[in-house]
């Protein structure tokens, strides 16, 4: 089957799914319909095995199982079974195939109960076989009850009847599925398609094929053939089934938690062809119950659950996967433990490849303690790989594949690839193409570097890194940004403005060069009419001379034609005369001619029937000679096919003899089993009976010792004593915590206060420092811009066109502080103010850094005297709870009801230890007194319950007994059937057998039939037909010697009538001959060549081309003559177009003068040729002032990040006792985000001020221009 017909059918059951599931979800609509879909695989190809099994007995699976039982049924029906378990690994009967849900559904019956049988029975099948594991449980996530199918009963019998029967429209190609995984195919198809719409719930699943595949064939680099392929968190088997065909594996295992999708695992494995006994899916928890023990495995693949939690038991301390690293990853982040897990199942030459989130990279604790336990001590990590983000169902968070390995050598390094710009966008989603995947597969199998793509990374620069994995610390992918031409920018400003000043009159140019095209156009055009019309009249004047002659030739020939039509007549009357005696010539010739062929034929066929009448005569007497030799088996023969039918008979006879006696004998082996099993169990009956009486004995040894005894009494004062002793315990201990926790809220009330002294104190130095820092800040700010734009070259340019009293171009002052006549007085007063700057910058840097330390101590402190508060909270609630408990043992004694805090502690608790020690002593004598009744009681209780086992033993072997003996009897009745039908059997078989021998003519048949039966059936066969066809034979000779006879006398009067017939047609020829010739003779004298009709064929094409030449120079006259009135005409109209053109443009101009006048009075001169120039460039000015507003909002964003970035490191140095040992990293990560942004912000300023400069300047212009048109309107 094609690819083509592939996609049809993922298209088919797609659709499918997608029409009938209605208002259902999809994730839960799947397990429904994929649970169907394997179903009618399983019955479609359980149905195919049963047939090719059946193929031999011409019956098929369903024929079987309608057939009438019998003992040869029965026997048929369990081989049959028992073959399709052993090889495909379960059985449906017939009646529950999916064909046969089917012809129920079309019967309009509810098939709810028929449909939920017949899963059950599928799985039933497998018990006890050695496929239960894998089918077991398979389909209990159909719940053909469920409401989600429907409100009713009638609901749901309809939605999944449709299913079923769209389902049964669809061929699975089961016959193609040996050559082409073609369901297989479809089916992880229709998995992705549901992984689609399932959300977040697609993850625990489904691993897009993209990165199945790249884990796939990065596990199978260096393997020629994988042994075993393993995923611990193997979902629906996607991934695994990816690596097992890629890496070619011979084993699949697996593991999966939930148990809905580990039956999707299974039925995938399935459909994809896996045999049962070929993979292995476990159900259970990876990380608390492995299923797999301590074995290892080629490959490890797995995208196991991101960041999920796991218990983290103190237990895994001792466990060998996780135990050699010194640390269990987090107990809310279980990435490192799947990792461990699966390098502990990784053989030594294997390859483990898994997806994880980045944060694996990073972390520190006790993930930074693995991480560098497996780089520093163990040398696994072999590359690193960053995919794009989005392109996993259910998460847009950016994910990297961890490679490792444990044959690696010391010196090897660590291969970071970032592919994470490398993917199509679609969608919503993100794709890998195939150019994405051999890129990153090429990249790690040739270990390559690529500039900004991949890097090969020592261990000491790992370690220089401080273990910390994340791929931008060893991958540049920064894109430096074009530097501004500062020129250029200036030039386009220059050019913005001179298009600005001449933007209101671009309408009249361009209006005027359009009509300047226009008319040089159509005075272009109105030169070639002038041309075409000399040349039209000069042709018109000759045209009309030539019709006149033509006309003149035509009537000439007209008056010839009329004056020869008596002529023509006679000569057409002659010709056809002629042509009718030449067609009967013709005739009469065809047809002595055909009797002349007719009567060699008929000479030739008479002699070769006389040979070939000879020749039958003398095969007729072969074959008799033939039938001679036959005769002597002719009754053998003639009853062929009744000794063929005895033969099969005699053959079934002595296969079912052969059986009986196989079953025969299995039965009496059964029977003597049995016997031996009858003996037995009566010899334990005999032993059991003294075995009871014995222990009957002791009991009544025991029964004497604990005469006089009360049970109740000693258990209730050992009790007592017990209880008393238990509670003395408790109340000591309950005393010590009151004792120590009135200490406690002492020493914490004494803390909190000196801490909340010092807490004021920060306080107010805080509130000094504040506004002392505020305006430093905003004096520095301003010192910063001023000193910014001092150095702008923008700016400096700027200040030499400045003139005191003339308006500034930028912010229209008049008066110009920094405006220096000489470079001297400049460059000091940007000194001055470079210091100015310094010194405050200088200051603000330490009164900021003085601050921030005083509020981080202050806010340390606060959070300490807060902690403390909770403690002295605790503290006293703790105390008041064990107070309050205290009240359980005043009843001890009368002087325990003060708890107060003035109580004599040491002196009670002196007193509760005395108490203590007398109960101690009287509860163990009382226990005592209770163990030695105890031992007692307890063999006499244990000597009944022996006797009670025993005799329920006893009364078990009675019934065995019984179910034995009745066993022998059921088998002794078998054996007497067998020999009975054994014996009719052999009867039979002897009836048979006389019945062939009489009607058998070989002497040997048996011998034959015995040692082959095909041979004795063949020769028997091949006699018969050589028999029946030698008599057909003769007959047929007979037939043809007869018919061979009567075509001979036929053939020779045919030959005499056609010899008559053809002397008749030779006279009548010679006299039609004479009157031919004397009508040819006449023709001759009237016509020179004889053809009346090529005479006036002649004379009449003479006169139509006469007539066409005469009808062809009139119209090309007619023609000349209106082309030159139509040229004419174009002339006149152009010529008048072009003067109101010329007008039009006179007017223009006119006005585009009276502008550019008054321009030029008010502005430096500008001629019409500079204008041209402006409004021919090809700048895009819209596009220009775009970039003004584009770049001013980004410069807006930029102060934003960079606001944030500030907020986000005080946040972070404020908490910083509380962030662990991540600390440095975060503060170096800020510090440098915030002068990334810093340097982005002063980037984007540079063009704001360049862009600011091209605004002001076109407003400018446009103020100008609009002044300069105001002008013009006044005057």
């Amino acid at each position: 089957m094609s690819e083509e017909l592939q996609q049809k059918l993922r298209d088919q059951l797609w659709e499918v799914a997608n029409k009938l599931r209605g208002n259902m979800s999809a994730s839960d609509f799947m397990y429904f319909t994929l649970g169907f879909i394997f179903y009618k695989y399983l019955s479609e190809k359980i149905e195919k095995h049963a047939n090719d099994a059946l193929a031999e007995d011409e019956i098929s699976f369903k024929e079987l199982w309608t057939m009438e039982k019998d003992e040869d049924v029965e026997e048929l029906q369990e081989g049959v079974k028992t073959e399709c378990l052993e090889n495909i690994g379960y059985f449906i009967e017939p009646d529950f195939l999916f064909s046969s849900v089917i012809e129920s559904i079309k019967k309009k019956e509810n098939i709810l109960p028929m449909l939920e049988r017949s899963l059950k029975r599928i799985e039933d099948s497998t018990l006890g076989q050695d496929s239960e594991e894998d089918f077991g449980g398979l389909f209990s996530d159909i719940d053909l009850a469920s409401p989600k199918l429907g409100k009713t009963a009638d609901d749901k019998n309809t939605l999944v009847s449709n299913v079923l029967l769209a389902l049964d429209d669809i061929d699975f190609g089961v016959e193609a599925s040996q050559e082409i995984d073609i369901l297989g195919d479809a089916y992880e198809y229709m998995i992705s398609q549901f992984a689609a719409g399932a959300g977040k719930k697609a993850g625990e699943f489904y691993t897009p094929q993209e990165v199945s595949r790249i884990l796939a064939e990065i596990v199978t680099i260096g393997h020629t053939r994988l042994r075993n392929v393993y995923d611990p968190t193997c979902g629906s088997g996607s991934l695994l089934l990816r690596a097992a065909s890629i890496g070619k594996a011979n084993e699949i295992f697996g593991q999966e938690k939930n148990p809905t999708t580990y039956n999707l695992a299974r039925m995938n494995m399935l459909l994809h062809g896996i045999k049962f006994s070929n993979f292995r899916i476990e159900n259970g928890d990876t990380l608390e119950a492995d299923a797999f023990g301590d074995t290892q495995f080629d490959a490890v693949v797995a995208n196991p659950p991101f960041s999920a939690e796991w218990s983290a038991a103190d237990k895994f301390n001792n466990d060998d996967r996780f135990s050699k690293a010194g640390r269990l990853a987090p107990r809310k982040t279980a990435d490192y433990a799947f990792i461990l897990h699966m390098i502990y199942h990784l053989n030594e030459g294997g390859t483990m490849a898994c997806v994880a989130p980045h944060g694996v990279l990073f972390r520190g604790n006790a993930e930074g303690v693995i991480r560098r336990f497996l780089i520093e001590k163990k040398n696994y990590v072999d590359a690193i790989i960053g995919l794009p983000a989005n392109i996993f169902y259910g998460t847009s968070i950016p994910t990297c594949i961890l490679v490792f390995k444990k044959c690696r050598k010391e010196n090897d390094n660590i291969l970071f690839i970032d592919a994470s710009k490398e993917f199509e966008k679609v969608k919503t989603q993100n794709k890998l193409r195939e150019q994405h995947i051999r890129k990153i597969v090429d990249t790690y199998r040739e270990r390559k570097e690529i500039e900004k793509y991949s890097h090969l990374a020592s261990l000491e620069e790992v370690a220089e890194n401080d273990y910390n994995l994340n791929i931008p610390r060893y991958v540049d992918t920064f894109e430096e940004e074009e530097p501004i031409d500062i020129h250029a920018v200036m030039k386009e400003i220059k050019e913005l403005e001179r298009f600005e000043t001449f933007e209101a009159v671009q309408g009249n140019y361009q209006r005027i060069k359009a009509k300047e095209n226009v008319l040089q156009f159509i005075r272009k055009g109105s030169t070639w009419h002038a041309e075409k019309l000399m040349e039209a009249l000069s042709a018109d004047k000759e045209n009309q001379k030539m019709a006149e002659t033509e006309n003149k030739k035509y009537q000439e020939a007209w008056h010839n034609l009329q004056q020869i039509q008596k002529t023509l007549a006679e000569g057409y009357r002659l010709q056809a005369a002629l042509r009718f005696h030449e067609a009967d010539l013709k005739e009469l010739s065809d047809y002595k001619e055909r009797i002349e062929q007719a009567l060699s034929t008929v000479q030739k066929q008479g002699k070769e029937t006389a040979e070939e009448l000879k020749k039958n005569k003398e095969q007729a007497t072969q074959q008799q000679q033939q039938l001679q030799n036959l005769e002597s088996q002719q009754y053998m023969l003639e009853r062929g096919e009744a000794i063929q039918t005895r033969l099969n008979f005699l053959q079934s006879r002595k296969k079912r003899k052969e059986q009986l006696q196989a079953v025969l004998e299995r039965t009496l082996r059964k029977q003597h089993e049995q016997d031996e099993k009858l003996n037995k169990l009566f010899l334990s009956s005999q032993g059991i009976d003294a075995q009871i009486n014995t222990l009957q004995s002791e009991l009544q040894v025991h029964q004497k010792s604990i005469v006089g005894m009360n049970s109740y009494n000693l258990q209730q004062r050992a009790m007592d004593l017990k209880s008393k002793k238990e509670m003395l315990t408790n109340a000591t201990r309950l005393w010590k915590q009151i004792a120590e926790g009135y200490n406690r809220v002492d020493e914490k009330s004494q803390e909190i206060m000196r801490m909340r002294h010092h807490n004021d104190a920060l306080k107010a130095q805080i509130a000094k420092l504040e506004p002392e820092t505020a305006g430093l800040q905003r004096q520095c700010e301003e010192l910063k811009y001023a000193y910014t734009l001092s150095k702008s070259q923008d700016v400096m340019q700027l200040r030499k066109d400045l003139q005191e009293g003339v308006s500034c171009s930028v912010c229209g002052a008049t008066h110009h502080p920094y405006h220096s006549d000489t470079l001297l007085e400049q460059s000091k007063l940007i000194g001055e103010i470079k210091i100015e700057f310094e010194q405050a910058a200088t200051e603000l840097k330490h009164k900021q850094s003085l601050l921030d330390e005083l509020r981080r101590e202050q806010a340390v402190e606060e959070g300490r005297i807060e902690m403390c508060h909770q403690a002295l909270e605790t503290y006293k609630q703790i105390l008041q709870d064990h107070v309050a408990h205290w009240e359980d043992f005043v009843a001890l004694d009368r002087s325990f009801k003060d708890c107060s805090a003035s109580t004599n502690f040491e002196g009670r608790r002196i007193m509760l230890q005395q108490l203590m020690e007398k109960t101690g002593v009287d509860a163990e004598d009382a226990q005592k007194e209770l163990d030695t009744f105890n031992y007692h009681q307890s063999n006499i209780n244990a000597l009944n319950e022996k006797i009670a086992l025993k005799e329920q033993e006893k009364d078990e072997i009675a019934v065995r007994l019984n179910e034995v003996n009745t066993g022998c009897q059921v088998v002794a009745y078998r054996v007497e059937q067998l020999q009975q039908s054994l014996s009719r059997t052999n009867g039979q078989y002897s009836e048979l057998f006389e019945e062939i021998d009489k009607m058998m003519a070989i002497s040997n048949w048996y011998k034959v039939w015995t040692e082959n039966p095909e041979n004795l059936r063949i020769y028997i066969q091949q006699q018969m037909e050589r028999w029946f066809s030698l008599k057909k034979d003769m007959a047929e000779t007979k037939n043809e010697t007869i018919r061979l006879q009567t075509l001979q006398e036929t053939t020779d009067r045919y030959i005499q009538a056609l010899c008559k017939q053809r002397d008749f047609i030779n006279g009548k020829i010679e006299r039609m001959s004479e009157y031919r010739n004397q009508i040819h003779e006449q023709l001759y004298k009237m016509f020179r060549e004889g053809d009346v009709e090529d005479y006036n064929k002649t004379v009449f094409d003479t006169l139509c081309s006469l007539e066409e030449q005469k009808e062809e120079a009139r119209h090309k006259a007619d023609e000349t003559h209106a082309q030159a009135a139509r040229h004419q005409g174009y002339n006149q109209r152009m010529t008048d177009t072009a003067q109101e053109l010329e007008t039009q443009i006179a007017q223009e101009r006119s006005e585009l003068d009276i502008w550019i006048r008054k321009y030029n009075a008010l502005h430096s001169p500008v001629q019409f040729s500079e204008l041209e120039q402006t409004f021919n460039s090809t700048t895009d000015w819209n596009a220009l002032r775009q970039e003004i507003r584009t770049l001013t909002l980004q410069n807006m964003l930029a102060e934003a990040r960079a606001d944030e970035a500030r907020l986000a490191l005080a946040a972070h140095q404020v908490n910083a006792l509380s962030q662990g040992q991540d600390k440095e990293d975060r503060t170096a990560a800020l510090n440098t985000e915030i002068a990334r942004l810093e340097s982005e912000q002063d980037n984007i300023l540079v063009q704001i001020a360049g862009c600011q400069a091209k605004l002001e300047a076109h407003e400018t212009g446009l103020r100008k221009l609009a002044a300069g048109q105001n002008s013009s309107i006044i005057s």
